[in-house]
């Protein structure tokens, strides 16, 4: 599993981080990119070799429909062009971060969200949101999420599970959805 924590200003990012490695640590390999190393270079690198990816961090909106990317290290983004690109990409994509899914109804065939893209490459399923989402509250998802997965849960009901143990908490869970291919 890839986590991605590149630099942000998101006071939940690193109670994310900590979330997934909480879960995830010790039962499957898990390599951090974090910080300054949260690079485009590194991500695109590493996103081939991996099942399974989590992005936590903000997103460049769409331009004209077509485009947005996930802010990177060092000013960069991993966009809609750049997954295109790669040769693999993971079995289940997590974008944690504000309108990754949205698309443009005003353009044609409402345009590539980077939830789309990954899709297109290939992946089996996109967990991310087509609105803007709180990042304390996608933090608090973020454990059960990856806990239902250990599980054996597929995303869509992983996510369902996650959800509703917010919901239980009196917590308002944000408005991520999965796509599946």
């Amino acid at each position: 599993m890839l986590l991605v924590v590149p630099p942000s200003n998101l006071a939940a990012a690193e109670q994310e981080r900590d979330a997934v490695r909480e879960v995830v640590e010790g039962k499957t390999n898990l390599v951090l990119l974090e910080g300054p190393r949260a690079s485009a270079s590194a991500v695109r690198r590493l996103l081939a070799e991996v099942a399974v990816v989590h992005f936590v961090g903000h997103a460049s909106s769409m331009q004209d429909g077509w485009g947005g990317g996930f802010c990177l290290a060092y000013g960069d983004a991993l966009e809609v062009r750049d997954v295109l690109a790669l040769p693999r990409v993971p079995r289940v994509v997590v974008l944690a971060g504000c309108e990754t899914g949205r698309i443009d109804g005003r353009t044609l065939a409402g345009g590539m969200s980077l939830a789309h893209a990954f899709l297109v490459a290939g992946a089996e399923a996109v967990v991310a949101a087509d609105e803007r989402i709180d990042d304390r509250a996608s933090a608090a998802l973020a454990g059960p999420f990856h806990s239902a997965r250990q599980d054996g849960e597929p995303p869509a009901r992983a996510l369902a599970r996650a959800r509703a143990a917010a919901i239980r908490e009196g917590a308002s869970p944000p408005p991520l959805r999965v796509w599946v291919h």
